[in-house]
């Protein structure tokens, strides 16, 4: 058995580290206190929202409920499906659990359940799988072993990624994955084939449009690359939107534009006194990233990294997010603890504000996240946010927290954007 896992380690992670006994040790221990973290809250730690996704693909498969899914997460709703027929194969009495159309008789069935510890284990192994497939992707980034172990370390014990995937058991993991293959394709030099998978990346999760601009530029050498790399990367959005109205008679895009979560995205405005005129500053300093990155002369792999990030913490900074999607700026993040120790220190104060930021979604994602453990008890649990409510308004309380969160993001942003203008120490693999 030994010799049997010796042999798929050496096939799935990089000779400089696995033929070296100091690398190799700190390999295994990275990952095993990884997986000591994910298995500690895999199985006992719910939020409903991954409840959600299953009951939509239930409603699919078994055409028990009558349920539409957003038709912007097409390919994510389809993925669950595959999931969930294998899923009930393992856990029959899940179907029992995805048929009950009210969410709230839902949620107390599932955590009610006997077996909910399995039941937790099978839904969220999926998305188990991936997360290890980004850890081991990112080995192969930098040509220096050391500096590989850095970023897998990182990337294994990082809190967000731990609780977006195990705790708030979203499935963000997933097209990540996707948009970190682009990436890798791109510093290959695959052109084709970076655009090909980003463009899959969005159209499963909408977000990484965000860095859709900063690859073209950095892969088209010429005016026809721009025309066709621009035509790739809006074709996955076409396929998206001829699809939904296809299949569902309604429009993937316009529902996105109308909803509410792109609403709150560019709700903060500056206005104009006397005039129905209103600037939007994510929009205003997302245009002034890609021209300096359009303009500057070192359009490095780094500098793609750095100018990434820059997007995800301007969103971060201006803009409307839940807490899953911290998760997507965590790989671009990575690199840059490896050149400078003190970001790595301020995304610390980052993960500590994290909690104070939670608390304006109350309940959902702090007590009740412990009620598979003990339903009653944590049911019946005392509400933190009423608990602040008796001296301060929950609400103002955890804006303030969101603002020091966007004040170090915009810290960070002038840190990167301070290294982008000096040669990298990182060496990558191309």
């Amino acid at each position: 058995m030994s010799k049997f896992l010796k042999d798929i380690f050496k096939k799935i992670v990089t000779p400089e580290i696995f033929e070296n006994s100091e690398n190799r040790i700190s390999f295994y221990k990275y990952l095993l206190i990884g997986l000591f973290l994910r298995f500690l809250f895999l199985p006992f730690l719910f939020q409903v929202d991954i409840l959600s996704s299953y009951t939509r693909a239930a409603g699919q498969l078994f055409e028990t409920i009558p349920e539409t899914p957003a038709v912007i997460q097409l390919v994510m709703h389809w993925l669950h499906v595959f999931f969930l027929k294998i899923i009930v194969q393992i856990i029959p009495n899940l179907k029992t659990i995805l048929s009950i159309p009210e969410p709230h008789p839902q949620w107390l069935a599932f955590i009610s359940n006997n077996q909910v510890f399995r039941m937790l284990s099978v839904i969220k192994f999926p998305y188990f799988i991936f997360d290890l497939a980004c850890a081991f992707l990112l080995l192969r980034f930098t040509k220096d072993a050391k500096t590989n172990l850095k970023v897998f370390k990182h990337w294994m014990i990082n809190p967000v990624v731990i609780f977006v995937t195990y705790i708030f058991a979203r499935f963000d993991v997933i097209p990540l994955f996707i948009t970190i293959l682009a990436l890798y394709f791109a510093m290959k030099d695959r052109k084709y084939i970076s655009i090909l998978f980003l463009v899959i990346s969005i159209v499963m999760r909408f977000f990484p449009v965000l860095i859709l601009p900063f690859l073209i530029i950095y892969l088209a050498k010429n005016k026809k690359d721009y025309i066709i790399f621009s035509l790739l990367g809006i074709s996955g959005l076409l396929a998206l939107e001829i699809g939904s109205r296809l299949i569902y008679g309604s429009s993937a895009l316009f529902k996105l534009l109308n909803s509410q979560h792109f609403t709150f995205l560019i709700a903060l405005k500056w206005g104009m006194e006397g005039l129905h005129v209103s600037l939007i500053p994510l929009v205003i300093f997302f245009t002034l990233t890609i021209i300096s990155f359009f303009e500057i002369s070192n359009k490095s792999f780094s500098n793609l990294l750095k100018y990434s990030l820059i997007a995800f913490l301007l969103w971060f900074s201006f803009g409307y997010y839940h807490p899953q999607y911290l998760l997507w700026a965590i790989p671009f993040l990575i690199f840059q603890f490896v050149e400078n120790d003190r970001i790595f220190y301020y995304h610390i104060l980052q993960v500590l504000i994290i909690p104070f930021i939670l608390l304006y979604w109350g309940q959902l994602v702090t007590t009740y996240l412990f009620t598979p453990i003990d339903s009653r008890f944590f049911v019946y649990f005392p509400d933190i946010v009423d608990i602040i409510r008796k001296y301060y308004s929950p609400a103002k309380f955890a804006n303030i927290f969101s603002s020091i969160f966007s004040g170090i993001s915009l810290w960070i942003i002038y840190e990167v954007f301070k290294l982008s203008k000096i040669k990298s120490n990182l060496i990558f693999n191309t």
